[in-house]
């Protein structure tokens, strides 16, 4: 018997032991230790950005969109709210509004209305402006503000957010914005100026496929990749309205003109991204606003099944899978991606950091903008932009038949008398085809329709 209780005794001492270890080990946040792969993630993301650099950046101009704030005042409005931002709460992050808020004139676009203004999902731009000119003529007088500040944004070259240390990704709407621009350029062209609206169709072109390729906010790449090939195809739209013989604006040839392949087109968002997951876990570590409610132990237990920097870590190469084809990483970034519990990532992560693991799992950017996704959307700029030189080529040297010459990656479709991009092909009906008419063609630009002559 007293053998028994010498066993049983010796195991709780081991037991307390190895608790002993386990709490120091956890409150010291000496485990989890970051990986090759890791550390190859965090090294990726600290490189300085690679598209989003220029000479004139458009975040200033984009953030304040609206407000009626003198040229010489906008720099410094919008740097104090970057100051203000950087020094506020989680909370106040949450609510945060620009400081310019009741002290300038504000061109409020709640109300608009799409009636009367080109929009995406339409399939007839020019035909919808015809249809309803004055009540758009109306519009854009009711908002010459924002129109002209729309405008201004062919003067930047690139976007670069300033709101550096943000716990989610705070951006100025510019979609009510963009049914100006575009539906300003469709006016022009139906009133009978056809090259200036032309040329208004490939300059908002431009400003888009600056702000699609050359950003680091995945909220303005998604909007606008989507814009350039609507005004893409606007522009499209009007050269096929317009004599062989008319002149193309240089706006369109700067617009449409050859684009590096954007593989990696979202690596400098997925960076900004990964400097917000990085403050919202220093936040979530020091709990100021929860501080308060929680117990003593809570506040330990915290502590200890929490490891800020092994979380960073862990969610690397989620966010270095934008950045990089290396397959160590994208197949580290799919592990967390499936994951069903901490123990899937290994004793480490379970034993030392699983609220980390939730927190890197539900702050995850692939699960809402998967890197493949992201490139799709940049490359069919790329895919639009090669279409419009083509028919921009075409027009200029009279190419006859008009599949002499053409990309490798553009397709000439006799029977609808359009160019589309050979990768569409088939079906010739697909959704999301992309393809430009020629002159003679019946065919949208946005629908093409397999009936046609």
């Amino acid at each position: 018997m007293e053998a028994i209780l010498q066993f049983i005794k010796w195991c709780l001492i081991v037991v307390f032991g190895l608790a002993v270890l386990w709490a120091v080990v956890a409150l010291t946040h000496w485990l989890p230790r970051p990986n090759a792969v890791e550390r190859q993630s965090l090294a990726i993301l600290a490189q300085p950005p690679t598209q989003a650099t220029g000479q004139r950046n458009a975040f200033a101009a984009i953030w304040l969109l609206g407000y009626d704030i003198p040229a010489g005042e906008r720099e410094q409005v919008a740097a104090r709210d970057v100051a203000r931002f950087a020094a506020a709460s989680p909370a106040q992050r949450r609510q945060f509004v620009t400081s310019a808020q009741g002290r300038y004139p504000y061109d409020d676009l709640s109300e608009l209305s799409n009636a009367a203004l080109c929009v995406p999902v339409d399939d007839d731009c020019l035909g919808k402006i015809r249809t309803h000119a004055d009540a758009t003529r109306a519009a854009l007088a009711a908002h010459a503000l924002t129109l002209a500040q729309m405008q201004a944004l062919g003067g930047f070259d690139h976007y670069r957010g300033g709101f550096r240390t943000a716990d989610h990704e705070l951006v100025a709407p510019i979609a009510g914005p963009a049914w100006l621009l575009e539906s300003d350029a469709a006016l022009r062209f139906v009133d009978g100026e056809q090259v200036e609206g032309l040329r208004r169709a490939c300059a908002a072109a431009s400003t888009w496929r600056m702000l699609a390729l050359r950003s680091d906010s995945f909220s303005q790449q998604i909007v606008a990749s989507g814009q350039f090939i609507t005004d893409a195809q606007l522009a499209a739209a009007m050269l096929a309205q317009m004599p062989v013989d008319a002149p193309a604006p240089a706006q369109c040839t700067q617009a449409f003109a050859v684009v590096p392949d954007p593989v990696h087109g979202a690596c400098d968002a997925a960076k900004v991204a990964f400097a917000g997951f990085n403050a919202f876990l220093q936040d979530t570590a020091t709990a100021p606003g929860m501080a308060q409610h929680l117990s003593t132990f809570s506040r330990w237990r915290i502590r200890a099944l929490f490891n800020p920097q092994a979380a960073t870590a862990l969610a690397a190469p989620q966010f270095a899978s934008y950045c990089t084809d290396d397959a160590g990483v994208n197949q580290q970034a799919g592990r967390l991606d499936h994951a069903r519990s901490a123990w899937a990532l290994g004793w480490q992560q379970a034993g030392f950091n699983p609220f980390g693991v939730v927190l890197a799992q539900v702050s995850n950017p692939r699960g809402w903008r998967p890197p493949a996704q992201m490139r799709a959307r940049l490359r069919d700029v790329v895919r639009m932009a090669t279409l419009m030189r083509a028919a921009l080529a075409w027009r200029a040297h009279a190419m006859t038949p008009p599949q002499a010459g053409l990309p490798a990656d553009v397709a000439y479709d006799a029977k609808a008398r359009v160019f589309r991009s050979a990768r569409d092909l088939p079906p010739a009906n697909a959704p999301g085809t992309l393809l430009v008419p020629l002159p003679g063609s019946r065919l949208d630009p946005r629908k093409l329709s397999t009936n046609a002559p």
